[in-house]
């Protein structure tokens, strides 16, 4: 059973059809096919039919070709004033009353050429693809996209061994997803996704032992229940839950926002604060937003890897002033990742591991502390945080009693202690990372804390910190001692924390 359900690799390119945006809460209805599919599809023949359309919309636009939609079981009718391409009948697909064959459908339509069939019908495609006539069946149909239902009933599993062995003599199946609302009984999923491409349009093929769902391909059909993960890694099928990842793998830095760079040009450290970043992560896009574009070596190095966005720095905030960038970057953080979620990270960073195991929570803060447990506070210098985060939404209101003029006693009010405060009042919003994830060793630089806690742990002594994701580097403190002279060379032939670290990324 878990042999029929392997994938091969047919080495053609995918594409997905329907709902892309991680953001949203269902994708139900959309599918993942060969991109060669289209070159010979003439119409897009659907069957059941669901809120979610977008695939069918997708591929109809993609061809320019008319998508045919039946099911039964609604009054849809409406569909056909939704998109150009759509013709909605009520019937369903079968051999019983109010049910018909595509073969009947294809000739009452007067299609020619092959088209692109989808079933989700419900647990009826068992009795439809065990009667129909596969050989007529293959000669109209060039890619076929299925939704099996109920595999945790033995009975269906019978049928469904039967259906792929004869499916196999005409198409390979070259993909699959399992839809997370349904479950895994003995090592298979109970609702799987399949796509076929007709033997005829495949020239090579081979075994391929891989992880679905393939990442920027698949996404769950529910934010719901955590995704299920079908592992051909070993050959055999391993199948099993994990959790759900609600926040994207954006990243987002902000530089440049005075003309002098506040005296501290981009160089060598937040090039390393970037690419650091960018590959541990890999993310889907690195975001660099700024007013005055940095220039030089070391940003002409890395320039090519972000996508970069001037704007025009906020002066205030609910009326209140922002007298220093880092008021204003302190704003820009929060409202970047509402608007579209993912990572931000102040450029005085430099990265150890990824952030891949904590981007299934909705919000994440790291403590800024010691270890011996006295909080500070929770930093921003390191904010994870899925669209429309409701801990951010909170923490940006919080900025109608921003009162800070610059260093004073109320510098980093809404920086750490206003998010610490929120974080006792919405826990349930928020996951908090423990002091040494993100902001340890701290900013200290004069003994004899310094020699216990503070940036000489990064910059004088070679250690590691293996529980860390990242280091934040505290720029205003480490600036002139050890950052605004660093040299390649001086990383290349100094060992400490810092440089142990960041040789790995030049």
């Amino acid at each position: 059973m878990k042999n029929l359900l392997k994938p091969f690799n047919i080495f053609q390119e995918k594409i997905r059809v329907g709902g892309k945006n991680p953001t949203e809460k269902e994708y139900d209805g959309n599918y993942v096919l060969s991109k060669e599919a289209l070159k010979y599809c003439s119409a897009i023949y659907t069957y059941g039919v669901g809120e979610d359309t977008s695939a069918e919309k997708d591929l109809s636009e993609l061809i320019n070709k008319p998508c045919y939609l039946y099911d039964h079981t609604i009054n849809g009718y409406y569909l056909n004033e939704l998109n150009p391409f759509f013709y909605y009948k009520k019937e369903g697909l079968g051999f019983s009353l109010e049910c018909n064959d595509f073969l009947n459908h294809y000739k009452e339509n007067n299609t020619e050429g092959e088209v692109i069939l989808k079933i989700d019908v419900e647990g009826a495609e068992y009795d439809y693809l065990s009667n129909v006539n596969l050989e007529e069946l293959e000669k109209k149909v060039v890619c076929l996209l299925i939704e099996f239902h109920n595999l945790n009933i033995d009975q269906n599993q019978i049928i469904f061994k039967n259906i792929i062995n004869k499916l196999n003599k005409y198409f390979v199946l070259n993909h699959i997803h399992a839809n997370n609302y349904g479950d895994i009984i003995g090592g298979i999923p109970t609702v799987p996704e399949l796509s076929f491409m007709n033997r005829r349009y495949v020239k090579n093929i081979e075994e391929e032992n891989i992880k679905y769902p393939i990442e920027g391909l698949d996404y769950p059909n529910t934010l719901q229940y955590d995704d299920i993960i079908l592992d051909f890694s070993s050959g055999v099928l391993n199948s099993y839950r994990s959790k759900i990842k609600k926040i994207p793998n954006k990243l987002h830095f902000v530089f440049g926002l005075s003309e002098n760079f506040g005296g501290k040009p981009w160089g060598i450290c937040h090039y390393l604060a970037v690419k650091s970043a960018i590959d541990l992560n890999k993310p889907e896009k690195a975001y660099l937003y700024y007013k005055y574009k940095p220039t030089g070596e070391w940003f002409d190095k890395i320039e090519d890897q972000l996508d970069l966005i001037q704007i025009d720095p906020p002066i205030e905030i609910f009326g209140r002033p922002l007298l220093h960038v880092a008021h204003q970057t302190g704003v820009i953080r929060l409202q970047v990742l509402i608007e579209e979620g993912g990572i931000y990270m102040d450029v005085d960073t430099i990265s150890n591991k990824p952030f891949t195991d904590l981007l299934h929570h909705s919000c994440v803060l790291g403590i800024q502390g010691y270890p011996d447990g006295n909080i500070e506070g929770l930093c921003d210098g390191v904010i994870l945080a899925e669209k429309n985060s409701e801990f951010l939404q909170h923490w940006l209101l919080s900025y109608q009693s921003h009162r800070s003029k610059g260093r004073d006693q109320y510098w980093d009010e809404h920086a750490v202690r206003m998010p610490y405060t929120l974080s006792q009042q919405y826990p349930e919003l928020l996951h908090i990372e423990p002091y040494n994830s993100f902001h340890y060793p701290l900013y200290h630089s004069d003994e004899p804390i310094a020699s216990k806690y503070g940036i000489k742990l990064l910059f004088e002594q070679n250690l590691q910190f293996k529980d860390a994701y990242c280091h934040h580097v505290w720029e205003s403190i480490s600036w002139d001692p050890y950052l605004k002279n660093l040299t390649l060379e001086d990383i290349m032939n100094n060992d400490t924390t810092y440089n142990n670290i960041a040789r790995k990324f030049l």
